[in-house]
């Protein structure tokens, strides 16, 4: 092994620092990348290439669809959605179809970032794109396709927390008095609404595809879709009421009147359908009710969250009545206690501290 020095001249725009930066960064990155990469073509087994693919070069826009694609084969469309959707925003930043792996640097990601936040984008959907984009480009590396160089490591990937998503119990009971039987498709949005609270916060996409055979023993069993963790919901007298109603009208076994076919592909396209029209006339629903803000599809699952926090409920007990991993992500749900419930909280435990242990000195 032997070592050579390079001297290269370039020149650049004073004007323009943040083009200059990420141009001296890619030169580095591109002859870093070459010399790691090109003795592999003359090795038996060349990183370039994709099993099952006709993939021959390091292109990220070519092996991100291929993962995309991938992903809808195996019945993971939200994914392959997501997916596909950061995929477009990068190729909007970067005007090409295509994209050399070794331009994904630190910098470039960081420059995208920039111009996502010029397009006004929030946080979430910033680290909602960037998390896909990372798991592309891992999934890259695992195949030897890139040389990892953590790209992501200074980009916002997190969960910013905004306004809370849930409604009072008084609206919640305005909302299951309100008349909607002239209308069947408000009436269908106002039960899935009510259905998914009562069965604490069922999210939409599992409402769509439930079917009767996940009822048993006066349970509800299902796998939720999004973490593919088993759950088991004891239906309540009022959950058993919604379901009655749409007995005998729904298709192919479902609980309610939303999915019509089995297929997979068609299924989930008659979901994203069907979500669009719930919010739509969630919306409506809210208006009706004198609300000034918008009502979505995540309201109902908030709500269960909040109220079952105002209720007393351990918060281990909420976090594993929705499904979730993690109290963090759990506490994203929920809104922050009001401060005189604080103060009467604090006013409680010192009267009981102080006056109890009094009591217990005289005895």
């Amino acid at each position: 092994m032997y070592t050579v020095t390079i001297n290269l001249q370039i020149s650049f725009e004073e004007e323009n620092q943040a083009c200059n930066k990420e141009l001296i960064q890619l030169i580095y990155e591109e002859l870093k990348q070459s010399a790691q990469l090109i003795p592999n073509k003359y090795n038996k087994t060349s990183p370039h290439s994709v099993s099952g693919s006709n993939i021959s070069l390091p292109d990220f826009f070519g092996f991100a669809n291929h993962e995309a694609n991938e992903l809808e084969l195996n019945h993971r469309y939200n994914t392959s959605r997501n997916h596909r959707t950061a995929i477009k925003r990068l190729q909007e930043y970067t005007e090409s179809p295509i994209l050399p792996f070794n331009r994904i640097t630190a910098q470039f990601i960081s420059n995208f970032e920039n111009f996502l936040k010029s397009r006004e984008c929030s946080l979430n959907t910033i680290s909602c794109y960037m998390r896909s984009l990372r798991a592309i480009y891992n999934k890259a590396v695992d195949q030897q396709l890139v040389v990892q160089q953590f790209p992501f490591n200074n980009v916002f990937t997190g969960t910013e927390i905004t306004r809370k998503r849930a409604v009072s119990c008084m609206l919640i009971r305005r909302l299951s008095e309100l008349d909607c039987t002239s209308n069947p498709a408000m009436q269908l949005t106002k039960d899935i609404f009510l259905f998914s609270f009562y069965t604490r916060g069922i999210s939409f996409i599992d409402i769509a595809y439930m079917q009767y055979s996940h009822i048993e023993n006066g349970y509800l069993k299902y796998q939720r879709s999004k973490t593919h963790q088993h759950l088991s919901v004891r239906l309540e007298k009022p959950a058993y009421k919604i379901i009655n109603r749409y007995r005998g009208i729904s298709q192919a076994d479902y609980l309610f009147p939303i999915l019509t076919s089995t297929e997979a592909e068609q299924c989930y396209k008659e979901y994203r359908y069907q979500l669009g029209l719930y919010n739509k006339r969630l919306n409506r629903l809210g208006t009706l009710l004198g609300l000034k803000y918008s009502l979505s599809s995540y309201v109902s699952r908030h709500t269960w969250a909040t109220l079952a926090r105002e209720c007393g409920i351990p918060m281990p007990v909420i976090s594993e009545g929705l499904g979730h991993t993690s109290e963090r992500t759990t506490r994203i749900y929920i809104k922050p206690l009001d401060k005189q419930q604080i103060d009467k909280a604090n006013h409680k435990l010192l009267y009981k501290t102080l006056f109890s242990a009094r009591d217990t000195e005289k005895k």
